[in-house]
């Protein structure tokens, strides 16, 4: 198995009587994504099945414009962030009318009603949309999908013939019923992965379609889920995004509406803009415009506090601030949402885990000093578990029976 990364290719074995190897390859310039690829799979040695999944193509982007926020929106956000898109904005049709030009997206969602409620509301917002913003110009986009209450639909077509019209995920009631958007955008990724032109030599030395690498972290969350004690949270730092991996009960929102809406029991969050590498230089400045900066340079430097700040100042800051910087901001924004991302109870979180380079880098009181920091406050008895053979991501590529309880406990989950 690979994971194909951003700056470093993983790669896992998994032999027929349960042995685990693995083997790590930095990127490097000046050579094709596939020829390293193949190196790293020969380090591996021979397999009967290769299974590929990558994040080397930065992920879809993808626009959300739906009925309501609080709910369509969220649903539809979840199956969105569950098939591993990138979300850069979210907001209801009313809010559309007046939004200033957003950045160019792959994918523009609309999404909105419940099938088997009247579809009055539905139609009547598609059509101030489509008279408010007409063309939806002001929101630039390779395709345009309506997931949203079936009566709409003709009123989508007259607007915008060029729309792609799935299942409305809400069909009978406030939770997801269909999942075809999740589909629909899971197979645009995929879609899009393979046609990258280093990828496509790789189509034939893969077993099965080339998976979307947050879309598998998600899966190995739900599945780490048995290991860890709960509600336990988990953070993939890489080197241009931050993907925050939580289970309902720890998002303040769906406590106060009742329930955990929608199929999934979890979400992900992506910070598209905390990262060590390409978004290395967003992550240090959106660290030192913090008010808490002092104090997380102090707990990483402790004597050396001014040199390092002083470093991050001119911007050299070495990994070890970088990847404290972007756990900490990932878990301040989960506390203070300033991206339109969930807001979690950080005093209920009983286990702390982070994958990605970070996991590599950093140790457990440095990441644990993060949260209380993030948290202003005393976390307690908070386990911090490290993936520090690089290995969980793999766990969301296997076959269910195989990510078992034993292989958990020889990746020492």
């Amino acid at each position: 198995m690979l994971d194909i990364g951003s700056t470093v290719i993983k790669g896992l074995r998994l032999d027929a009587d349960g042995a685990v190897s693995s083997a790590s390859l930095a990127r490097r310039c000046g050579q094709s994504l596939a020829e390293q690829a193949r190196e790293a799979l020969a380090r591996l040695g021979p397999a009967t099945t290769t299974l590929l999944c990558s994040s080397a193509n930065g992920g879809l982007r993808v626009g959300l414009l739906s009925l309501s926020r609080r709910y369509s929106g969220a649903l539809a956000e979840r199956a969105l962030a569950l098939a591993g898109a990138n979300i850069l904005y979210a907001m209801d049709w009313r809010a559309a009318a007046d939004a200033p030009v957003q950045p160019a997206v792959d994918l523009l969602v609309l999404a909105g009603g419940v099938d088997s409620f009247p579809g009055r509301t539905a139609r009547a917002g598609i059509a101030a949309l489509a008279a408010a913003v007409p063309g939806l110009a002001r929101f630039p986009r390779d395709r345009l999908i309506y997931a949203g209450h079936r009566d709409a639909r003709d009123a989508v077509r007259a607007a915008w013939p060029d729309a792609a019209l799935v299942a409305n995920p809400l069909r009978d009631a406030m939770s997801v019923g269909d999942a075809s958007l999740e589909e629909y955008v899971r197979t645009t990724y995929l879609d899009d992965i393979e046609s990258k032109r280093e990828l496509l030599p790789l189509r034939d030395v893969a077993d099965a379609p080339i998976q979307p690498t947050p879309a598998i972290v998600a899966v190995a969350f739900r599945r780490l889920l048995r290991r860890f004690a709960g509600p336990a949270l988990l953070l993939d730092i890489g080197g241009a995004t931050t993907d925050v991996h939580f289970p309902r009960e720890l998002e303040t929102a769906s406590r106060e509406a009742g329930g955990h809406a929608g199929r999934s029991e979890t979400g992900r969050h992506v910070h598209t803009a905390l990262g060590v590498a390409d978004s290395r230089a967003a992550a240090l400045h959106a660290l030192l415009a913090d008010r808490r900066c002092a104090d997380v340079m102090l707990a990483l430097h402790g004597d050396g506090f001014r040199a390092g700040f002083a470093a991050l100042q001119d911007g050299e800051a070495d990994d070890r601030t970088a990847f404290a910087a972007c756990v900490y901001l990932a878990l301040r924004r989960a506390r203070e949402p300033v991206d339109g991302g969930p807001r979690l109870d950080l005093s209920r979180v009983a286990t702390l885990a982070v994958t990605g380079g970070a996991s590599m880098v950093l140790a457990d009181a440095e990441v644990r000093a993060m949260l209380a920091i993030a948290a202003e406050e005393d976390p307690g008895p908070v386990a911090v578990v490290l993936d520090r053979a690089y290995r969980w991501w793999s766990l969301g590529l296997l076959p269910a029976p195989l990510a078992n309880a034993s292989l958990m406990e020889k990746m020492n989950v």
